[in-house]
């Protein structure tokens, strides 16, 4: 009797939740729903989150709440969402960078496949490859291959950060071209602006609207940008497979609404078919456009796809660029001291290796700041109470052996050596 009661209780446990689902599937939505944006409010996915929350809640009567969870590359917002309920009342809406930190980070919370169930593909913007002419004055994309060609590694790209989606995008070019540019990563999109404009970087990838007023201006040519067709905000700038390349059709900055793995097949239809309609709407057109953003809509699977596209494609990216890891970033080394590399010790600890800051040996400055540290030493520190005088008085001998100070300190860009490491 009691194995036969365990199984019934057992059998109720496993039936109530489907049946929970099935009864949320017929009436939902029913309360309210959360929208959550793995990133902070004022960007262009916050932006497109509050413009379709209203039409939600228009349509179903039922608050729809953005809720801005930013951190760790949308990590943190992704995991609270990959955790919840699948049950339709915490959906996501990400961007292409939820494709592209797996291969960032070593160890993922979730995985971007197996614990999100995709609902649709909802906007898209398009990325403009930029020059300043004034310093690369080339006419199109082909003298600009030849010019980068004829000085491998002289011609610097500027981008908003390793690991950005504009990053990924040059590197992928450079993969597939077999290009030499070096790549000067800025904390945010303002400071590598500035500095395109200002000449001190000859190139950039960035959104259509980003560069379109600097384009406009003159001050930015636009070789060529990314997607199968061209900008609608840039009609005159050719695609890229329009130039022969049609590797860089989909690397578009995609936004999509997602929700926890395991969601009801019904639930996932309605919301579909919701967006569906709500991107299309004039007034939603009018206000994507505005900000630089593409309405578009698809199904499930076209999303589920492109996913699963995307992850390889820019994990390959990643290993062949090898941008540093945020891990190892945090983990870093770090660069030795002044004192470090006179006393000849990267590390700080004892031993007779000896700082290069090039091959050949220690520079002059090293040899400067080297000789002056040691000279501090010697003649003793400040607050010590330790003179000349007193120094001599004690028989002029050192507390470190192993340097020999021929002089006083000399000029930093005097180049002669003026210690020996023992």
């Amino acid at each position: 009797m009691k194995l036969r009661a365990l199984l019934l209780v057992a059998l109720a446990a496993a039936t109530c939740p489907a049946a929970a689902l099935a009864q949320t599937a017929a009436s939902y939505p029913n309360r309210a729903i959360t929208l959550v944006v793995p990133y902070t409010p004022g960007s262009g996915i916050d932006i497109l989150a509050r413009v379709i929350a209203p039409e939600l809640n228009r349509r179903w009567g039922e608050p729809v709440v953005v809720d801005n969870k930013p951190g760790a590359s949308g990590i943190i917002g992704a995991d609270a969402v990959a955790k919840a309920a699948p049950n339709g009342y915490t959906l996501m809406v990400t961007v292409n960078s939820f494709t592209m930190a797996p291969s960032l980070y070593r160890d993922m919370p979730y995985d971007p496949v197996a614990d999100f169930t995709p609902i649709a593909k909802i906007a898209l913007a398009s990325y403009a490859f930029a020059v300043n002419p004034e310093v690369l004055p080339v006419r199109d994309f082909t003298e600009f291959v030849a010019a980068v060609k004829a000085r491998p590694g002289a011609l610097n790209y500027g981008s908003p950060g390793n690991g950005t989606a504009f990053h990924f995008a040059m590197e992928l070019m450079k993969q597939h071209l077999g290009l030499q540019i070096v790549h000067v990563p800025y904390k945010g999109l303002s400071g590598a602006m500035t500095d395109l404009l200002g000449g001190r970087v000859q190139m950039m990838f960035a959104t259509v609207h980003a560069l379109l007023p600097s384009q406009k201006a003159g001050k930015l040519k636009f070789l060529a940008v990314t997607g199968p067709r061209r900008s609608p905000l840039a009609p005159d700038a050719p695609t890229f497979r329009e130039r022969g390349f049609d590797f860089m059709d989909d690397i578009d900055g995609w936004y999509a609404v997602m929700g926890p793995a395991r969601l009801p097949r019904d639930i996932v239809a309605k919301l579909n078919a919701e967006l569906r309609a709500i991107m299309f709407l004039a007034d939603v057109r009018e206000q994507l456009t505005n900000q630089g953003l593409v309405p578009v809509a698809s199904t499930p699977e076209e999303l589920a796809a492109l996913i699963k596209a995307d992850l390889p494609r820019w994990a390959k990216v990643v290993a062949e660029a090898n941008p540093p890891s945020r891990e190892e970033n945090c983990a870093a080394p770090r660069r030795p001291s002044r004192r470090q590399r006179a006393r000849g010790r990267p590390d700080g600890r004892r031993g007779a290796a000896q700082f290069s800051s090039r091959e050949g040996g220690p520079t002059a400055a090293d040899r400067a700041v080297g000789d002056a540290l040691l000279a501090r030493r010697q003649f003793g520190r400040q607050g010590r109470g330790r003179s000349r005088a007193a120094h001599r008085a004690r028989g002029g001998r050192h507390r470190f052996p192993h340097h020999r100070v021929s002089a006083r300190p000399r000029a930093l860009e005097d180049p002669g050596p003026r210690f020996v490491l023992r």
